[in-house]
C-alpha cells in the first residue's frame, strides 16, 4: 500500500470539515439543538433528584431515570438523523429547505431504528464469545499472567467494537439516504464497504483517540482540584458527545459518498433522497 493509500482516510475527515462551511444555518441550528436540548434534559434530572435525596420514592426515581434516557436517545437519534441529511445536501451541493429538512426526518425516523436492530442481530452471534471470555477471565486467579490476558483482550474487544462499527453507522447512514428495507441496508453496507473498511477503521481510531484526551483532560482538572463540579462535570460530557455523535455522522456520510465513487455507480435524485442503484456485480451476501 502506498503512503498516499495508507493516509486516504484523513482526505474523507478533510471533505467533512468542508460541510461545515456550507449550509451554516442548518449545521449551526443542528449544533445548537445538539448542546441545548440535552443540556436541558441533565439538569432537569438533577434537579429531580436532588428533590429526592431522602430516597422516599425509589420507583418514582427509576420511572424518571428511564424516561429521561428515552428522551435522550430520541433526541439524538432525531438530530443524528438531520445531521445526515444536511451532511448529504451539503456534500452534494443540492438546496435544501427548513421544510424539505422536516419532512425527510418525519419519513426516514424509522428505518434508521428497524436496520440498526437488525444488524444488531447479525452482531449477537460474536456476544456469547465475549461474555465466555470475559467470565473465564473473571474467574481465574490474579496474578500477572490473568492480568496481561485481560488486558490483552480488553485491547481485542475495543479493536473489535472499533472495526464493527465502521459497518454500523454506515448502515445508520444508509438506511437515511437511501430508500429500501432494514435488511437491505445491511447488505447495502457491507458491500459498500468492502476494501474500505480499513478507512472506517482508522477514521474511528483517531475520532475516539480524540474524544477521549479531551474528556480524559476534563477529568484530570476536576481531580488535580481545579474541580467544575458534579453539574458541570456532567454538561461537559454530554455536550462533548453530542457533538461527538454530530462529528461522527458528518464524517460517515462523507465516507459513504466516497465508498460510492470508489465503486464507481451511477446516483440518482428521487427528490431530495439519495438513492443508488446497485449493480448485480456489487450485490453480495457477505457483511462484514
Amino acid at each position: 500500500m502506498k503512503f498516499s493509500e495508507a493516509f486516504s482516510f484523513l482526505t474523507i475527515l478533510r471533505e467533512s470539515t468542508k460541510i461545515l462551511s456550507k449550509n451554516r444555518k442548518f449545521s449551526s441550528t443542528i449544533l445548537l439543538l445538539s448542546l441545548i436540548l440535552p443540556s436541558i434534559l441533565l439538569l432537569s434530572l438533577i434537579s429531580f433528584y436532588r428533590s429526592l435525596l431522602d430516597g422516599s420514592d425509589l420507583y418514582l426515581f427509576f420511572v424518571v431515570e428511564i424516561v429521561f434516557l428515552l428522551v435522550f436517545v430520541a433526541v439524538s437519534h432525531v438530530l443524528g438523523i438531520a445531521t445526515v441529511l444536511v451532511s448529504s445536501a451539503s456534500y452534494t451541493d443540492r438546496d435544501l429547505s427548513w421544510e424539505q429538512l422536516f419532512t425527510d426526518v418525519k419519513r426516514t425516523w424509522k428505518m434508521p431504528i428497524f436496520a440498526s436492530f437488525r444488524f444488531s442481530s447479525h452482531s449477537t452471534r460474536y456476544l456469547t464469545f465475549v461474555l465466555v471470555v470475559v467470565f473465564l477471565a473473571a474467574a481465574s486467579p490474579v496474578n500477572v499472567f490473568t492480568v496481561f490476558c485481560a488486558v490483552v483482550i480488553g485491547i481485542g474487544i475495543i479493536g473489535f467494537q472499533l472495526h464493527e462499527s465502521v459497518v454500523r453507522v454506515l448502515v445508520y447512514v444508509v438506511s437515511v439516504l437511501e430508500e429500501g428495507f432494514p435488511g437491505e441496508a445491511v447488505e447495502r453496507a457491507g458491500n459498500l464497504v468492502k476494501g474500505h473498511q480499513w478507512k472506517g477503521f482508522a477514521i474511528n481510531v483517531l475520532l475516539n483517540l480524540i474524544f477521549v484526551v479531551v474528556f480524559g483532560s476534563v477529568l484530570v482538572v476536576e481531580y488535580i482540584g481545579y474541580g467544575m463540579g458534579y453539574t458541570a462535570c456532567g454538561l461537559w460530557f454530554v455536550n462533548l458527545f453530542s457533538t461527538f455523535k454530530m462529528i461522527v455522522f458528518m464524517v460517515y456520510t462523507v465516507f459513504y459518498f466516497q465508498c460510492k465513487k470508489e465503486c464507481g455507480e451511477d446516483v440518482n435524485l428521487y427528490g431530495n433522497v439519495e438513492y443508488t442503484r446497485l449493480s448485480s456485480a456489487i450485490v453480495g451476501n457477505d457483511i462484514p
